[in-house]
């Protein structure tokens, strides 16, 4: 599963002004923790040079970083046996997306 940085014609983009993160869609839920590691890491990612690259993050771990989606899926279903898995392409548009789940982007970190 990825991530799309689509909206539907007329939706609006939710920032809500308490500071309150907005949930998870329900289908993204089950992703939760790989979502929000793509999310840590999306600077650092960006900083390497990783951009318009696809990553594969299980948990609270990145496994590796590929030119194309195909072969990121390729090795997230031949990694892990259940399927349970986050093939992400690396786009700096994500991270104001996934801010109103997880907060602002943190600084990019050395590995």
């Amino acid at each position: 599963m990825s991530i799309d940085t689509s909206q539907p014609a007329g939706a609006q983009q939710t920032n809500p002004a308490d500071g309150q993160r907005v949930p998870l869609p329900p289908p993204l839920q089950l992703l939760a923790a790989e979502i929000e590691t793509f999310h840590r890491e999306l600077p650092r990612l960006m900083d390497e040079g990783e951009a318009g690259r696809y990553v594969v993050v299980r948990d609270d771990q990145i496994h590796g970083v590929w030119d194309t989606f195909r072969d990121a899926i390729q090795y997230g279903y031949e990694k892990f046996d259940d399927g349970r898995f986050l093939a992400q392409k690396i786009d700096p548009r994500l991270g104001p997306v996934l801010a109103r789940h997880f907060g602002p982007l943190p600084d990019a970190e050395s590995p």
